[in-house]
This record gives structure tokens, sequence and C-alpha cells, in this order.
């Protein structure tokens, strides 16, 4: 199977270069990498630095530091005296100038091997704890349901009375499963081994699901969703299923630190390369000493919750912004303090 490569170079007009084992695409500016990797997902970047050595050198340190670029290897084209500085700017393995695609054939074959045994022993990891994280949901689900079974057979004023508690436990298990499975997906997307599906999403259901989650959990501190909706509604590229986790989790956290008896609003524009949704809140903001950007960080997250700002719920902000990142798109957090709002802006990429 040939193996997809782009080979960014300031030195070469856009080309391509085939054989049974590699196929070879230049690129050769920020703009034209960005929409190759939006459209594609390479086996391996190769970043020349034999010239504009300082700006490929920062074009690496971008690359090693963008999640969606999913399970790609950066290698730097470089002159014998360069090796130092590549390695320091992060690339996974050297290749000499001038390019030998046979030397390129070798090092990528050792490069997938290890990853594939790496991402081996991760996801078997992943499936043991998941399955020890979600035997006990099984659990409180079957003695959930027994419990219930037995009050309307043997009393059904008991079974009236505890019917707000049944409840409370059926959404508080609903929600640990969705952190659960947030974490477990954020760990896979660090580690570039979560695949996700570029197709056109379907925005309309993944909200209104999202929307109805968030009712159940607000209803209570009579919280409500409104939905500003385009009738001609635009289909972004991204994961289906991975958007729709991601306005969940965005909700919830919108619920979390909302005020009660206030609307939390969700609105749909179109852009000229993208779509925004954008989630509204007049709940507690971003407390000014931290860093908003910074908050999409497990690290920053921690310490905020500390200090009484809004944070997130569980993995919410950072599993939102890496999972937004792995589909192409970006979010921002805003919090206004002269309007109590917060708005929590998502864009996913139009079809080019």
């Amino acid at each position: 199977m040939s193996q997809s490569v782009l080979l960014y170079t300031q030195t070469q007009p856009g080309e391509m270069y085939t054989d049974e084992a590699i196929t070879l695409r230049h690129v050769s500016d920020p703009d034209s990498l960005e929409a190759a990797l939006r459209s594609e997902a390479p086996t391996a970047i190769v970043v020349d630095i034999t010239t504009n050595t300082q700006d490929q050198i920062a074009a690496i340190k971008t690359l090693k530091t963008r999640p969606g670029q999913s399970k790609a290897s950066i290698l730097a084209l470089v002159e014998p005296e360069q090796r130092q500085l590549a390695r320091e700017a992060g690339a996974d393995e050297l290749l000499t100038a001038p390019l030998d695609p046979v030397e390129l054939d070798v090092r990528l074959r050792t490069l997938v091997a290890a990853r594939g045994a790496r991402l081996s022993d991760l996801q078997g990891s992943i499936d043991v704890l998941a399955h020890d994280l979600y035997n006990p949901l099984g659990i409180i689900g079957f003695s959930r349901d027994l419990m219930t079974e037995i009050l309307e057979e043997e009393d059904e004023v008991a079974a009236e009375e505890l019917e707000p508690l049944v409840t409370n436990i059926n959404m508080a298990s609903r929600r640990l499963r969705f952190m659960i499975d947030d974490f477990l997906d954020y760990v896979r997307m660090t580690a570039r081994a979560l695949p996700v599906a570029k197709k056109p999403v379907d925005l309309r259901p993944a909200i209104a699901a999202a929307a109805d989650m968030a009712t159940m959990i607000g209803g209570e501190n009579g919280i409500e969703i409104h939905e500003d909706l385009p009738e001609e509604m635009p289909k972004p590229m991204g994961d289906q299923n991975l958007f729709h986790r991601v306005m969940q989790a965005a909700l919830d956290t919108s619920v979390k630190f909302c005020q009660p008896n206030s609307t939390i609003r969700i609105e749909v524009k179109p852009e000229p390369d993208a779509v925004r949704v954008t989630i509204t809140d007049p709940g507690q903001p971003v407390a000014s000493q931290f860093d908003v950007e910074a908050l999409f960080g497990i690290k920053e997250t921690s310490r905020a919750r500390e200090a009484g700002s809004r944070t997130s719920v569980s993995m919410s902000l950072p599993f939102i912004k890496l999972a937004m990142q792995h589909m192409g798109g970006r979010v921002e957090l805003v919090s206004d303090t002269e309007t109590g709002k917060t708005y929590l802006h998502l864009w996913l990429p139009l079809d080019s």
C-alpha cells in the first residue's frame, strides 16, 4: 500500500511523485499545507529546512502541536549541520538532503511499525480501563431498575415519592458515562489514535439531541435551551458523532455555571469558509486572572476550579478543543463582564 507523504518545501513547485511505496505531494506555503492537512491524513510530513530555515523550523514546532494532524509523523529534510536544530524543533526523524525516496520509504516503515506497537499497547490499556469504569454503571442501572420494579409492585406511594431520586440516578449515570467517554477519547486524541470520519455534518440533529439532554439536566433549576437555527442549515465538514459529543459537553458546562431560571442560547451562523455555532449563557464568568485560552488545558482548568472560576465539567473544555481541532475546526471562549454572559464559539470548516 502506498504511503501518502506531504513535502513542505519552498524550493520546488507543486508537483506529485508516485511509486508503489510512496505518493509524495509538494506544498510550498502555509496555506496550501493547511488545506492539504484538512483534506487528507498523510502518513508523514517532510519539512525541508535547507532553505528558509527559521520559518521551516517554526513550521515543525507548529505541526507538532497541531492535534488535528492526526497520525502524521514529522520528518525534517536537513543538511548534516542542521541535524541538531531539527531534533530540537521536535522532528520525529531526519532525512539527509537531497531527498532519496528509498531512504524515505525505509524511515516511514520504521516509524509506522513503532507507532503501531505503541498504539496497540495504548488501546489495550484503554480497553481495560473502559471495562473497569463502565462496569459499575451497569450495576447501578440494574439495581435502579430492580428497585423501581419492587416498589411499583409493593408500595405505589413510595414508588411515586422516590421517582425524582430515580430520575436523578438516571441522569447522573448518563452524565458519568459521557464523561468517561470524553476522558478516554481525550487520551486517544492526545496520542493521535482516534479515527475521525470527515464528512458533511448535519448540525440540526446533533444540536437537538444535545439540547434535549441539557434541558433534562437543567430543568430542575428552571434552565431553558433556546435554539436559533437557520431554515437552510449549512453542512460543514467534520465527524457527526464527535460534533454531537462536543455540543453535549459544551451544554453540560453551560448548565453547570448558568444562573437558575435563565436561558442558554444556541445560534448557528454561516461564514465565508466555516459555520459558527455559538452557545451563550448568563453564568459564572471566567475569572479575570485566568488566561481563557489556557482553560482548555487540564492543568489550568484544575487551578481555576480551585479558585472558583468557570472551568469545565470533568474533561469538557479540554475535550471540546481537542475534538474541534481533530475535525479541522477551532474554538473560542469569551466572558463579557459587562453583560454577564459567556460565549463559546465553535467553528467547523465548509467543504472547499
